[in-house]
């Protein structure tokens, strides 16, 4: 009797049977709360399996709702997937029963992940869709123009294709949020299943942003336009991270968009070393006049504008730039190529040995470092002032070498014994007549002993008065 009473108590009605029975199922409210109510039923007899009197019946009771439940949820998922029509649109809409029925799909592993999966991949085919014609066609009536109608201008090109990417991005992961999860009480699993739906729905966008990218940025050659695409590339990738965060191995995307970075970056500074090598192949045939070339001026006015332009770029709450230094990869390249150019100046110079004496080739090194610095301090805004420093070190060093070289120069001309008081310390050196006489000539000349006309030749008078 107590088994009777507790099977017909706890056994689904004749109508939720049918409900959940039908094939295809029909899956409205009646159908949910069947469900919901067969999946407590069953929750509560599995509470009941241990007691004796019981077992039997709760057993069997338990085995009858398992298969229930079991039939109802593959029916469940059936539709759900048979309602991704709805999600297959550029502009999705979705009923609330398909909330409902994904909700409770989420205590089934399996099941959900199956649901979200084939969203996320029609979602992902729509997205393609939508991206094409954004690209070809443009909107309603024309409105906004197709953006392929910019191919001309690289920077609006490659940025209205960024920027569409990245509304689809944040657009999708809104509706994401909105089907599956709730944000007010979101658990890792949670962020980690969206990021995985949101790297499914943007896969297929990859491949022709990817071409129409790369074409773009290997066709500019002037080094300003190819860094604004750079800039552009690079301010994305940050945005794309802060909403699709996965890692590169797990997002066709994701690993699009940062070897899109890392292409168009070494680009640019292959282009960059090319004007270097071309400033340094013209150190070799510096003249007596020990002034710095014009390749190296066109290099410098280049690198000039990309230096404000990157600080520019930077925002406004970052005011310790030196702090930036260690993971800004703009700055480590262009103070690489800066030292390059400033190592080359001191060995080119140097090989002029036959032709400049110690104290020209200082000056010619100096005349390179100084071009090089005022560039840096009027275009860096800060930005670079640990280099600024270390170049200021490097003048300082050469101004002391230069002084004694200057001090050298001047022994020399004037025919005076200095070495004699330098080999013999304490000694007070002979001095015949005919070298005072040439000394006093000397002086009168004023043009040999004059310090002003020897360094005549730096570039920077503050250093030459100094």
């Amino acid at each position: 009797k107590l088994a009777i009473s507790f099977i017909e108590r706890f056994s689904p009605t004749a109508e939720q049977a049918q409900i959940l029975g039908r094939s295809p199922p029909v899956v409205d409210q009646a159908f949910l709360e069947a469900l919901d109510s067969v999946s407590a039923v069953r929750a509560e007899s599995l509470k009941l399996m241990g007691v004796g009197q019981l077992q039997t019946a709760v057993r069997e009771l338990a085995h009858e709702l398992e298969q229930m439940e079991t039939k109802a949820y593959d029916g469940l998922l059936r539709w759900v997937i048979d309602s991704v029509r709805e999600l297959s649109r550029d502009t999705p809409e979705f009923s609330a029963q398909l909330k409902n029925a994904l909700k409770r799909l989420r205590s089934h592993k399996a099941l959900f992940e199956a649901a979200t999966s084939e969203i996320a991949q029609a979602r992902c085919e729509a997205l393609s869709r939508a991206f094409i014609n954004a690209l070809v066609r443009g909107g309603p009536g024309g409105t906004p123009r197709p953006i392929e109608a910019h191919a001309g201008d690289p920077q609006r090109y490659v940025g209205d294709m960024l920027a569409w990417v990245h509304q689809a991005c944040a657009s999708e992961k809104e509706l994401f949020d909105t089907l599956f999860y709730d944000t007010q009480d979101e658990s890792t699993d949670d962020k980690s299943e969206r990021v995985r739906l949101l790297a499914i729905a943007l896969a297929n966008v990859a491949r022709p942003l990817e071409i129409r990218i790369s074409q773009t940025s290997s066709e500019i050659r002037a080094p300003v336009a190819l860094y604004r695409i750079d800039s552009l590339l690079s301010f994305y990738s940050q945005l794309f991270k802060a909403v699709c965060p996965a890692p590169e191995s797990e997002s066709t995307f994701m690993d699009t968009i940062e070897s899109l970075c890392r292409r168009t970056h070494q680009q640019l500074f292959e282009i960059l070393d090319t004007l270097a090598d071309s400033a340094v192949s013209d150190f070799d045939t510096v003249t007596t006049a020990l002034e710095v070339p014009a390749s190296l001026n066109t290099l410098l006015s280049e690198l000039a504008e990309i230096i404000r332009l990157h600080a520019d770029s930077l925002t406004t709450s970052v005011t310790d730039y030196s702090s930036m230094h260690a993971t800004d990869s703009m700055i480590d390249d262009i103070t690489a190529l800066l030292d390059r150019v400033l190592d080359e100046a001191h060995l080119s110079a140097s090989a002029h040995s036959n032709t400049l004496r110690v104290y020209e080739q200082q000056l010619f090194e100096l005349n390179v470092l100084a071009t090089v610095h005022e560039v840096v301090v009027v275009s860096s805004a800060g930005l670079l002032d640990m280099w600024l420093d270390s170049c200021s070190k490097r003048e300082d060093e050469l101004m002391q070498k230069l002084s004694g070289e200057l001090v050298e120069v001047l022994k020399e001309k004037s025919h005076l014994p200095f070495a004699a008081v330098t080999d013999k310390e304490g000694a007070v050196p002979s001095v015949s007549a005919s070298q005072i006489d040439s000394f006093n000539h000397t002086l009168k000349m004023a043009t040999d002993l004059d310090v002003s006309r020897l360094v005549s030749r730096l570039e920077n008078r503050a250093l030459a008065l100094s």
